[in-house]
């Protein structure tokens, strides 16, 4: 069974998301915060990371760059050769904490680091199975 960890603050999403990836045979597990990830990621060796990329309870950007704190753990995950595909969900809006990741820039360094995809919210919970049915296949 392939195994996927979520990163996400609203309950309402996480819990369809959960439900869904559930129905489809995944097993599940879910992380709260950036450090939680990187543990969780360590411990329970996931084929997928799920990550909310605008995580309100970050610490802050890192300055100029519009790079935040799903960054810095994307970052360290490759520093200790966890090579994981995430997949980042945001939400796009025009203000400092969301415009960044939205940046065709910033999206690239982002793949360099193993993300796979961002699909912005609102996004078709269909097209996200998808999506990880294509990466875990």
């Amino acid at each position: 069974m392939k195994k996927i960890l979520i990163v996400e603050n609203d309950d309402a999403g996480r819990f369809v998301l959960t439900r869904r990836l559930k129905m489809e045979g995944y097993d599940v597990i879910e992380a709260e915060s950036a450090e939680d990830v990187i543990n969780k990621a360590k411990k329970e060796n996931p084929d997928l990371i799920v990550l909310r990329a605008d995580i309100p309870e970050r610490k802050g950007m890192m300055r100029g760059t519009g790079m935040n704190e799903e960054y810095k753990v994307a970052e360290k995950l490759k520093k200790e050769g966890i090579a994981i595909p995430i997949i980042f969900t945001t939400i796009c809006e025009n203000d400092e904490q969301t415009k960044g990741i939205c940046d065709k820039e910033i999206r690239n360094k982002y793949h360099e680091l193993g993300v796979v995809d961002l699909f912005v919210k609102p996004f078709n919970p269909n097209a996200i199975l998808e999506r990880i049915r294509q990466i875990l296949n």
